[in-house]
């Protein structure tokens, strides 16, 4: 008797287990717009190898499937299975505190339901990316209050407020791909790829940069009163654009003591995480902490 009642609460346990897994991935795939079947396995699984966490994605991925939870589209250039929310399931997250929309689903001319990848596909599996391996790799502070990050899409329906009148006239703000809260505080995070910004939005990112990091710096705007304290970037070091590598790392740099030449600004730090991608997906990073300083910088 025992034993049959350890075996029945070990069952609940289990399927209580399950149903929480199944939530909170239902929870990322509505904040990110969709996710992947590899990111699904590195949220839930990250310790288990590769052969085995892939698997166990691929089998809740069914389930909610066969719940009607989900729908999956294969994604251009072999780049994998994306995994977006029905309406059934965008209640579920809805109900979970998260304002969330099911996916635009269209039809083919026979009738079939497909879901088209936005133009940033690349950029988004790299933003989604980076937050799974930050949680893994403590960047956030464990003790907040989930969620310990506020993606693009959330920070653009929350507003930015201009913190000070010095910035009411400058272009529209630079929403931040995603905003951490680590041990240091908040942390705003701007995710690199080739192409991404025109000049007035490069502008403006190098701008809130500086006024944020800079000695006694402040950011250009807070949402709903959450103030970055630092402007970091994100980005693959090996990236090319044809065959020509992009040097990420220099162009941040120049464009940042151009701006501080300018503004006076004689020193401010910007913390760089190198991603390590494959198959277009995050699968690690290395943190660097990288001072300026403008008169020894200029020599």
């Amino acid at each position: 008797m025992f034993e049959e009642e350890n075996s029945h609460e070990e069952i609940i346990s289990n399927q209580e287990k399950g149903r929480l897994i199944e939530d909170y991935t239902l929870n990322l795939i509505g904040r990110f717009k969709w996710l992947r079947v590899q990111e699904i396995a590195l949220l839930n699984w990250y310790y288990e190898p590769d052969r085995n966490s892939y698997q166990y994605a691929r089998n809740l991925v069914n389930r909610l499937l066969d719940k009607n939870l989900v729908f999956i589209q294969k994604l251009p250039e072999h780049a994998g299975t994306a995994v977006v929310l029905k309406e059934k399931g965008a209640k579920i997250v809805r109900a979970n505190g998260f304002d969330v929309k099911r996916a635009q689903l269209q039809r083919d001319k026979c009738g079939n339901e497909f879901w088209t990848p936005p133009r940033t596909w690349k950029h988004d599996l790299l933003s989604a990316g980076f937050a799974i391996e930050a949680m893994y790799q403590m960047e956030f502070d464990l003790n907040c209050k989930w969620p310990p990050f506020l993606t693009e899409t959330e920070l653009r329906k929350i507003g930015a407020v201009s913190n000070r009148k010095l910035f009411e006239n400058l272009d529209i703000p630079k929403i931040p791909d995603l905003l951490v809260e680590t041990l240091g505080g908040f942390l705003a995070i701007e995710v690199e790829r080739a192409r991404k910004f025109g000049e007035k939005n490069k502008k403006s990112l190098i701008t809130n940069l500086v006024q944020t990091n800079k000695i006694g710096g402040i950011a250009m705007h807070n949402f709903n009163g959450i103030n970055p304290e630092r402007v970091a970037f994100a980005f693959d070091p090996t990236e090319k654009e044809g065959n020509k590598k992009i040097n990420h790392e220099k162009n941040i740099i120049t464009s940042t003591l151009a701006l501080m030449k300018k503004q006076g600004v004689n020193k401010l730090e910007i913390e760089m995480y190198k991603l390590k991608v494959k198959n277009f997906g995050v699968i690690g990073y290395k943190k660097e902490k990288i001072t300026l300083e403008l008169e020894h910088s200029l020599r």
